[in-house]
């Protein structure tokens, strides 16, 4: 993981500290699968994990405090928040960015600049829970 985290003062002052920080990683998953083109749903891209799964992300934040903060900012309107699984049983939260925060980030000159400097599609996050009819799964690495 990274050893540094990212936030916007102006996302702190509108949705809360540990909300900017949760939505900068956000915003850069989101927007690294639309470079790549990956996880495209209903017309737009999505990035997803369970709240246990963004621990690593977020090792200073215990699991119920992610789950609260992805709660808060979906209320607050900047996040949209889906299932896409393929499988009923799998909870596993898939999220995008509100239309609004989109057209905004989309403007930013700042995220021009992180989204032209995105070299790798390398960065994984936990992957739904897997259909069990299928052979020869792969460890998640």
């Amino acid at each position: 993981m990274h050893d540094q985290q990212s936030f916007l003062k102006t996302h702190a002052e509108k949705y809360g500290l540990r909300e900017s920080v949760i939505l900068h990683t956000i915003i850069f998953f989101v927007l690294l699968n639309e470079k790549h083109s990956r996880n495209k749903r209903e017309g737009k891209y999505w990035t997803y994990n369970s709240a246990k799964g963004w621990i690593p992300y977020f090792p200073f934040l215990t699991e119920q405090q992610i789950a609260r903060t992805f709660r808060s900012l979906s209320k607050q309107g900047a996040l949209t928040v889906s299932n896409y699984n393929k499988k009923r049983y799998d909870k596993t939260k898939w999220f995008t960015l509100s239309p609004g925060l989109y057209r905004e980030v989309k403007r930013s000159d700042y995220w021009k600049r992180v989204v032209s400097n995105i070299r790798t599609a390398s960065i994984k996050t936990d992957q739904p829970i897997p259909d069990i009819n299928i052979i020869n799964i792969k460890p998640y690495v």
